[in-house]
C-alpha cells in the first residue's frame, strides 16, 4: 500500500474507536509533501477512569493496541509509540488532556523550522515563556491551555497558517 493509503486507513481505524475523540494525520503528509518518509498520527483519547468514574492521569490504550495488532513496535510508551506497519514507519502520539492537544498537533505537523520559529516567538512575546509537556507556559510558568491549533495561533498572536504553508 502507498504511504498515503496506509495513513488514511490507520486514521480511519483509530477514529472508529469510541475512546478516540479526535485523530489527525500530521507531519509531512499533512503539510502536503509529495514524498513523505513516515506517517505521523496524533490523537486525543479518553483518559482511564477509576471505579468511581474519575479520570486518571493516563490514556486508554486501545488505540495503541489497535496499531500494535497491525505492525511491529519499535519503541514507545503510553503517549508515544513508533511502529512499522505495511513497511512504513509510523509515529503515533496521543494525549488524554484536551488542553494539550492543539500544541501537540501543531508541533507534530511541523515543519521543525516553523515550530522552532513559533516557540522562539512565544519566548519573546512572553518575555521568557517556554513550551513543556505540550503546553505553552508564560515566563512565570503559568500554563496556557491550547486545546486547538487555533488556540496556539491566538496565543502566538499569529494569523492562521494552513499546514502546507508551514515551512
Amino acid at each position: 500500500m502507498s504511504i498515503f493509503v496506509t495513513a488514511e486507513s490507520l486514521r480511519a481505524d483509530l477514529a472508529a474507536l469510541p475512546s478516540v475523540q479526535q485523530v489527525y494525520i500530521a507531519g509531512s503528509i499533512r503539510r502536503g509533501k509529495r514524498d513523505p518518509k513516515d506517517i505521523e498520527l496524533v490523537a486525543l483519547v479518553q483518559p482511564v477512569t477509576d471505579i468511581f468514574g474519575q479520570a486518571e492521569d493516563a490514556p486508554t490504550m486501545d488505540a495503541t493496541d489497535l496499531l500494535l495488532a497491525q505492525g511491529q513496535k519499535l519503541k514507545g510508551g503510553r503517549s508515544y509509540t513508533q511502529l512499522v506497519i505495511d513497511g512504513h514507519k509510523v509515529d503515533y502520539f496521543q494525549t488524554w488532556d484536551a488542553q494539550r492537544f492543539g500544541l501537540l498537533l501543531f508541533i507534530r505537523t511541523g515543519s521543525a523550522d516553523y515550530v522552532h520559529r513559533a516557540l522562539i516567538h512565544w519566548k519573546s512575546l512572553t518575555h521568557g515563556g517556554y513550551s513543556s509537556s505540550n503546553l505553552l507556559h508564560d515566563a512565570a510558568g503559568t500554563p496556557r491551555p491550547t486545546p486547538t491549533e487555533a488556540a496556539v495561533y491566538a496565543a502566538l498572536e499569529w494569523p492562521w497558517a494552513a499546514p502546507e504553508d508551514r515551512r
